[in-house]
């Protein structure tokens, strides 16, 4: 009945490490996952941008251009023409800027504001000037989802710019081989759309080249600029977990005690597993490390024999021998389950011995488990 009942302890043992194995390996997984988890939803931000767009207004501005010339080998009949090469600057009388510039809008837009085209002349490193205003302050007033915001044509006398620049070189005292004529339309004014109110932004200017010789044209044609409208809501943010929307408080909750649960669990099993360690200390190791600088070990036995020896049932009695007597502590190994103390008192000998049998073979029955548990608690 005895072996029997040793050999059902040992199985429900067995399976009880087993057990606590496999639920440590599963609460560290959970633990990694819930982690996880609880990173994200931290890390979250708390509120998010929802972008709703209101419209799109699309600006878009095309120059063309044109030269009148005067009669020559090139044009025999001079007038007003398109160029398709090179434009030679001392048959060109003018150059003939068009400019149509508009807003098309998905929903209808109402544009207030005025125009101007300004001409600037620049001599390449030299100095920047503002030539001739064109033309100045053209209302606009429209609504709609097509508007045209400027349609015209600017003369520009090519000869009067020679002579300008002659004159500032001159008075200078500096010439520039290069100069830069840049047609600049400036537009003032808002476009609204429905409660939103977007100021109107200027088309980019077109410049042309002039020397002496000829003129040419520097950069795009074409520019298109696009201000879409839009309305910007802060929401408070959502976690999405397996298809399944939650507030991002509760999410963190959730996740903080999900996380919770296995780190206790793997607390406890390392604390206990800590705990069955030191327990399962032998006897005379505890002793060793707890009073390693009062012992003094022996190399090999003595003759004892006409002494009286006096067995002590724990080692505290024998240290409080020791220090009642002012004698040392020796110590002997006979073997690794046999540590014996003792005391010489003259013709007494007080002995304490540690038989580490019983926690050798501590997994394999219930009386020296009993044993060694009271033995140490006794001795620490």
């Amino acid at each position: 009945m005895t072996v029997k009942k040793k050999d059902d302890q040992t199985k429900n043992e067995r399976s009880k490490f087993i057990s606590s194995k496999i639920m440590l390996g599963v609460s560290i997984l959970l633990l990694v996952l819930f982690s996880a988890i609880a990173f994200r939803t931290f890390t979250s931000p708390e509120h998010v941008n929802m972008v709703t767009y209101m419209n799109n207004i699309q600006q878009k501005t095309d120059y063309s251009y044109k030269i009148d010339v005067i009669p020559s080998s090139l044009y025999p009949y001079g007038g007003t023409i398109t160029p398709e090469h090179r434009i030679f600057t001392k048959i060109t009388e003018n150059l003939i800027v068009s400019i149509s510039s508009m807003i098309r809008a998905e929903k209808p837009v109402l544009v207030e504001g005025s125009y101007k085209i300004i001409i600037k002349l620049v001599a390449e490193d030299l100095w920047e000037k503002e030539y001739n205003i064109i033309i100045s302050n053209q209302k606009i007033n429209i609504e709609g989802t097509e508007i045209s915001l400027i349609n015209d044509a600017v003369r520009i006398p090519i000869h009067d710019i020679l002579e300008y620049t002659q004159i500032m070189e001159q008075e200078l005292g500096y010439s520039s081989d290069r100069y830069l004529i840049s047609i600049n339309p400036i537009i003032e004014g808002t476009i609204k759309a429905g409660n939103k109110s977007n100021p109107i932004a200027s088309p980019p200017e077109l410049t042309f080249s002039l020397t002496s010789r000829d003129i040419s044209l520097i950069g795009e044609k074409s520019f298109v600029n696009d201000n879409p409208v839009q309305e910007t809501e802060v929401l408070v943010s959502d976690y999405n977990f397996m298809g399944f929307s939650i507030p991002l408080s509760i999410a963190r909750l959730v996740s903080f005690i999900l996380t919770l649960g296995p780190l206790t669990y793997i607390s406890l099993y390392t604390v206990n597993a800590l705990r069955n360690q030191k327990e399962n200390i032998y006897e005379s190791v505890a002793i060793d490390l707890k009073y390693k600088n009062r012992l003094i070990n022996l190399k090999r036995s003595f003759d004892y024999s006409d002494k009286y020896i006096l067995i002590v049932d724990d080692f505290k009695s024998l240290v409080r021998i020791a220090d009642e007597k002012e004698l040392p502590i020796l110590r002997f190994e006979a073997s690794a389950v046999s540590v014996n103390y003792f005391v010489i008192n003259g013709q007494c000998i007080y002995s304490y011995q540690c038989d580490n049998t019983s926690q050798i073979n501590h997994s394999n029955a219930e009386e020296q488990t009993t044993y060694v548990e009271k033995k140490f608690s006794e001795t620490i």
